[in-house]
Formats: C-alpha cells, sequence, structure tokens
C-alpha cells in the first residue's frame, strides 16, 4: 500500500493559506471524489500525483489537497478500511479495474472492431464490452426491456445474422409419443 508520508517529526508546518476551493476544486469533489482518491492511493494503484492528474486535478491542486487536513483524513481512513485481509478483495478490485479500464477496455474494442479477427472472438470481445457497460440481455432490470428482443444484430458473411442481447427461449423438446 502506498501513503502520502506525514510532516517530518519536529517539522514546522505553517498554517495552510489555501484551501482546496481556492484553487479550483469543487466541493462536489471533496464530497464525492477525494475519498476515492484516498483509496486508490492507499491501494498502490499508481503514484499519488498521477492518480491526482487521472481524477483531473493540476500540479497546484495536488499541492494544496495532499495536505489539506481532511484529505489527510481520508487517507487516513483508508489505510484502515484497506489494510488487513478485509480490505485484500477491495485492493484487487480496484486494481482489476483500472487495468481493465486502462488497457482491457481498447483492447476489446480493437478485437471486436477488427475484420480478421473471427466471429466468434469478435462476440466474446463486444460481450465483454458489454459485460463492463453493464448491458445487455442478463443486466437488464425487472420490468425493463427483456423480451423485446435482441440488443443489436451483427451480419456476417452468407446472410447469417447473430443477434446479441437476444432472450433466451425456452427450448421444447417433442417426443414421437406426444
Amino acid at each position: 500500500m502506498q501513503t502520502i508520508p506525514p510532516p517530518a517529526p519536529g517539522a514546522v508546518v505553517a498554517a495552510l493559506p489555501v484551501s482546496p476551493y481556492t484553487v479550483g476544486i469543487s466541493r462536489e469533489f471533496m464530497a464525492k471524489s477525494a475519498a476515492e482518491l484516498a483509496r486508490d492511493i492507499v491501494a498502490g494503484l499508481d503514484h499519488a500525483s498521477s492518480l491526482a492528474a487521472a481524477y483531473g486535478l493540476t500540479a497546484a491542486q495536488w499541492e494544496v489537497l495532499k495536505v489539506w487536513p481532511a484529505f489527510r483524513k481520508q487517507l487516513e481512513t483508508a489505510v484502515t478500511e484497506l489494510s488487513g485481509p478485509m480490505g485484500m478483495a477491495e485492493r484487487i478490485k480496484r486494481k482489476a479495474l483500472m487495468a481493465l479500464d486502462q488497457y482491457g477496455i481498447v483492447d476489446a474494442a480493437t478485437i471486436a472492431g477488427d475484420p480478421k479477427v473471427g466471429a466468434a472472438t469478435r462476440l466474446d470481445a463486444i460481450g465483454t464490452l458489454m459485460a463492463a457497460g453493464g448491458i445487455g440481455a442478463k443486466s437488464q432490470q425487472p420490468g425493463g426491456s427483456a423480451g423485446a428482443g435482441p440488443l443489436f444484430v451483427i451480419n456476417l458473411p452468407g446472410a447469417t445474422q447473430i443477434a446479441v442481447g437476444a432472450p433466451e427461449r425456452p427450448v421444447i423438446e417433442v417426443s414421437k409419443n406426444d
């Protein structure tokens, strides 16, 4: 886990002349994203300054935020929550989501759009993108449009069509005795 080191013992820490709000950090960011940034830093997803930039902070905003007492408290809370075996699942989930965001989505989209790749592989890539985006027949909520037809249809050479996201149909077996 990565943390931002506190000031050295015995160091004189001046009063903070600048708040995050005066350097352009929104109240919405402080209310919703700052704690997530702290968790990502503690989980060790990347260097703290790189993560801050990924959250849309400028270098000047990061310099103010990283010493702001409320953010330091969020870092302490994240260390407590993400330490030990209970926090391991959360750390793994965050790292997997970041890897998916940085590499998996682009790779799956590239495969899905490559006409040289086999149809089954392209469909697998499309399914991966749909699952990552939370769309498709399995993710539809009750009362939604489930059963209304396929999400989209892929036309393949030879007049073959593949419906993606089509509702499952029951299989009815008929014997000669019926």
